[in-house]
């Protein structure tokens, strides 16, 4: 790759990581998923502002940033070179880029904060 092609793919993966180590919304999306079909009260794994009603559609927009940037980044691993890597790579992005499209899907479904 060359180094522009390594900067793309940092901002990508960065559109996907930072949200969710500063908040954590795809994380505990999947744990009060799981855990909900268990327990009907389940506390969150970690809280922060996305979790108040009042910010669904700003919860919306960081889903929507994230899938973008995994989207982008998985398109930009096509473009390497090493064989033996890419396909981990692409099979680890696709992965992620499915589970978080189920919960923009369902995010925009909704009328109501998910979490």
């Amino acid at each position: 790759m060359t180094k522009v092609q390594k900067i793309w793919l940092s901002v990508f993966l960065a559109m996907f990581l930072v949200p969710e180590i500063l908040w954590s919304p795809a994380v505990n999306f999947y744990y009060q998923f799981i855990k909900g079909m268990y327990v009907s009260n389940v506390p969150v794994l970690r809280m922060n502002f996305l979790q108040n009603q009042d910010y669904i559609a700003s919860l919306k927009v960081v889903y929507l940033i994230q899938a973008l940037g995994l989207l982008f980044a998985l398109i930009s691993i096509f473009r390497f070179k090493k064989t033996n890597i890419k396909w981990l790579y692409i099979s680890i992005l696709l992965i992620l880029l499915i589970l978080n499209a189920f919960i923009l899907i369902y995010a925009f479904q909704t009328n109501y904060s998910i979490l």
